[in-house]
């Protein structure tokens, strides 16, 4: 009975039949067996029959290919159609979820398949939708950042605990989750007590309603030390954008919870909540140098690689060619595999014809860096104006608004202006490049092209700010520049003052500092608006001069020629720095200048220096020149023409030599003409042969000259002397008497030896050693004495080189031609 009824129980006819065929004999136990044994066979059938899926599994791991079209999934009907991969499980992983893959992303299964990473994408490899071909591993998880980030305190800091702010009901469910899941991604952890303690912010996604988990560190944001790594703008991404026509947009998934915080970072990022104490494994949003530090990293990551650039969590990958665009792409995918970034798929476009983010649209300029750049500006009575050209083409349009002062800005002013304005506003193009710029207003040519002290102090500033560009100015007429002038009268509201820092304290500061007073200045002020040629002089500089001088008024004609030079400050008039006098004013200001009864170009020197009228020169002659006080105390004696000696064309060819007394002792100065080397002997007695004792001695070591210049002393006109000349063959020519001058290069020599002894004897120090340094040091920016005379520099105390001290030849024509321009320099001067 117990038999049969084991053999009805059993579900397949297999074991059934089996069990059957065994002879009558059969019990329970063998029954057991049987079955037992039916079964484990059937399971080793199973194993081998699936190991081949094993194997194709491992290596598709990431891959997959459908045959699928659409752009994307319209209900969730379409995806329960749809024919899935289906990859068997791994005997060693057992029954867990997670051993299952994605037959379109390549990830790990949804339990949502809605939520799928690859609905609506692209493929790069067969270009169909709806799945990824490679790098689904790049699209998951978090990421990680090689390296720790460390967060800097000023340690003079005193830290603050906030205690932990109340939450909704209605959100605490939800943020209790987010809080669980954060924790399970290892971003936060839940922290014993620190010094700094953080209040939390649950800041809800518009779009998705999803709760984000930020700090609200405002204590502790003012006492880190921020990084101020340089973040880039729009502006400057756009222009490496050229000629890219084909762009990708890659979102770092979760941005700086991919930087991972050192033990006492992670601990000044302690936040209170409801439900107790948390602190920051990953880089929180709120702390004040997250983002620099994110865009550092993000920087070193993709350094290097072409056609891949980033602002902040935003990758862009752009190229001029579809094949050079997955060429970059494909290299940026990689080295973000490799350095451990994860991309957000859903925020993500890819090879796009233009690139958008943050309400910015980036499309292509088609700017290429080897052809040539316009720049037209043109400047309204209240707006600026300026558009970059390329071939034709627009790069980019700007406009601005001027303020209340800038209105009242010369017309001259107001266009340099609009130059500025443009190339500031274009800096990431026409920086480090040669750009024409086109102007409506021709006097910017000439004012561009002399030296910036000839400019008004306005301009003077702004030519000192576009130093820094390499353009030159061409002269279009308006009607050729349309588009720079439209965007000059319909300007933007904008009034950028950040251009005007520091023209108008130019400007102040040189009013300020006039040498004129402050009641004369409200004189001069007031005959200008009666003066009735100034008031039409202003109108034109305020308006614009005309293009050419036969159009000027005939009244102003005279100030054609300065018209680059001319400006309006305070209603007063200026040529560069110096005032403009009204025509009433002209006779009293020439008074004033000669009141001093200075010569007539002394009295010019101090016009020029401060004021200026058309003639006045030609006045200041006229009134000096009748000036009655000044003829009568004329001098009548009249200096006469330096005659300058003749300069020799070798060392030691003419020498100068006189006697002086210093610290109650007589010495003898022996100078050369061509090197101004002296040499000093000290005198026992001031007779003939003692001086003609050392005259030998100097001439035995240096040579005999051919011309000794000597005053008309008793030493010296001695017959003794005679004798000695005639012996040695030199000329002696004698300066002449009771004029010390005509004797001036030993005279000077005296004059310099006589301080080198005074200053040793107030030093105590050695004075041959002065003498030593002095013969040493170059003259006139050129050559020392001794390198004139001996072709070498002399070893002193000082530290020389070998190669210093080494002889080296002089070259004697450069020697002789400075001489020569020192003494025209001299006589003229003298003269």
């Amino acid at each position: 009975m117990v038999r049969d009824r084991v053999l009805f129980g059993i579900y397949s006819p297999k074991v059934r039949e089996k069990l059957l065929s065994v002879e009558s004999d059969l019990t329970l136990d063998k029954a057991i067996d049987i079955a037992r044994s039916h079964g484990m066979a059937q399971a080793q059938l199973r194993s081998f029959a699936n190991s081949g899926s094993v194997s194709s599994h491992e290596q598709g791991v990431h891959m997959s290919r459908h045959t699928s079209k659409g752009a994307a999934w319209k209900t969730r009907a379409d995806w329960t159609k749809r024919k899935q991969v289906q990859y068997p499980r791994n005997p060693q992983e057992g029954d867990r979820d997670h051993s299952k893959l994605c037959g379109y992303c390549g990830n790990r299964a949804h339990r949502e398949k809605d939520t799928c990473p690859a609905k609506g994408k692209q493929c790069k490899i067969c270009n169909k939708w709806n799945h990824f071909a490679k790098f689904a591993d790049v699209f998951t998880g978090i990421g990680l950042f090689p390296g720790e980030c460390t967060i800097h305190l000023d340690p003079k800091a005193i830290p603050v605990v906030h205690p932990p702010r109340r939450v909704p009901i209605a959100l605490r469910k939800r943020l209790k989750m987010e809080l669980q899941n954060m924790e399970k991604q290892q971003v936060i952890k839940v922290t014993e007590p620190t010094e700094w303690v953080n209040s939390m912010v649950a800041a809800e996604k518009p779009r998705t309603g999803k709760l984000r988990v930020c700090l609200d560190p405002k204590d502790l944001n003012k006492a880190i030390k921020q990084p101020h790594y340089p973040l880039p703008t729009l502006d400057d991404v756009t222009a490496k954008l050229a000629g890219a026509c084909y762009f990708s947009v890659m979102d770092a998934r979760s941005g700086y919870w991919a930087i991972k915080l050192t033990e006492e970072s992670s601990k000044l990022t302690t936040f209170n909540t409801v439900f107790g104490r948390y602190r920051f494994l990953r880089l929180p949003f709120g702390i004040i140098s997250a983002q620099d530090e994110f865009q550092r990293r993000v920087d070193e990551t993709y350094e290097g690689l072409q056609g891949v650039t980033a602002i902040v969590d935003d990758i862009l990958i752009f190229a001029k060619t579809k094949e050079e665009h997955d060429k970059n792409l494909h290299a940026m995918l990689q080295r973000s595999r490799e350095r451990g970034v994860k991309l957000n798929p859903e925020k993500s476009t890819i090879c796009a014809t233009e690139a958008s983010r943050n309400q910015h649209s980036s499309a292509s300029t088609n700017e290429e860096h080897n052809k040539e750049l316009r720049l037209q500006v043109d400047a309204s009575k209240y707006g600026l104006g300026a558009v970059l050209l390329q071939e034709g083409k627009p790069i980019g349009y700007a406009s601005k608004s001027l303020s209340d002062s800038e209105v009242n800005y010369a017309q001259i002013e107001k266009e340099l202006y609009a130059i500025l304005f443009g190339c500031k506003r274009f800096h990431q193009y026409v920086y480090g490049r040669h750009t024409i710029v086109e102007s409506d207003h021709k006097p910017l040519e000439s004012i561009m092209k002399k030296l910036l002290a000839a400019a008004p102090p306005r301009l003077q500033r702004m030519i000192l700010q576009l130093q820094r560009y390499d353009f030159s100015i061409v002269h279009r007429p308006g009607k050729d520049i349309p588009v720079a002038d439209t965007l000059s009268r319909k300007s933007l509201s904008d009034q950028d003052d950040s251009l005007r820092e520091g023209m108008d304290m130019q400007v102040h500061t040189v009013y300020s500092n006039l040498p004129v007073s402050d009641t004369k200045l409200k004189e001069i002020r007031a005959e200008t608006e009666k003066d009735a040629q100034l008031v039409l002089l202003k109108e034109t500089i305020q308006s614009g001069w005309p293009e050419e001088r036969p159009m000027c008024p005939q009244s102003i004609a005279e100030y054609w020629n300065h018209r680059a030079e001319l400006s309006v400050m305070n209603d007063i008039i200026f040529k560069r720095e110096k005032i403009i006098i009204p025509t009433l004013l002209s006779t009293e200001m020439l008074s004033r200048i000669h009141s001093g009864h200075m010569g007539m170009e002394k009295c010019k020197l101090r016009a020029r220096d401060i004021l200026f009228w058309p003639g006045m020169n030609k006045q200041i002659e006229e009134m000096v020149g009748k000036c009655p006080t000044c003829l009568i105390y004329r001098p009548s004696n009249t200096k006469e023409p330096m005659m300058s000696h003749q300069i020799p064309d070798r060392p030691w060819q003419a020498v100068a030599t006189d006697l002086f007394t210093w610290n109650n002792d007589n010495y003898i100065i022996t100078v050369d003409y061509y090197s101004r080397y002296f040499k000093l002997d000290k005198l026992h007695s001031t007779t003939g042969p003692t001086v003609i004792r050392k005259l030998k001695a100097a001439f035995s070591r240096h040579g005999v000259p051919q011309t000794v210049v000597l005053d008309g002393g008793p030493q010296y006109s001695c017959k003794e002397f005679d004798t000695f000349a005639k012996e040695w063959e030199f000329t002696h020519i004698t300066s002449s008497p009771y004029y010390p001058r005509s004797n001036g290069l030993a005279e000077k020599a005296v004059h310099i030896a006589k301080s080198l002894m005074e200053k040793a004897k107030a030093d105590k120090r050695d004075p041959y050693l002065s003498l030593l340094e002095y013969r040493n040091t170059p003259v006139d920016n050129f050559k020392s004495p001794a390198q004139l005379l001996m072709s070498r520099r002399l070893r002193s105390i000082l530290p020389n080189t070998h190669k210093q001290l080494q002889p080296e030849v002089v070259n004697h024509g450069d020697v002789y031609t400075r001489r020569i321009q020192q003494q025209q320099h001299q006589k003229k001067y003298y003269d």
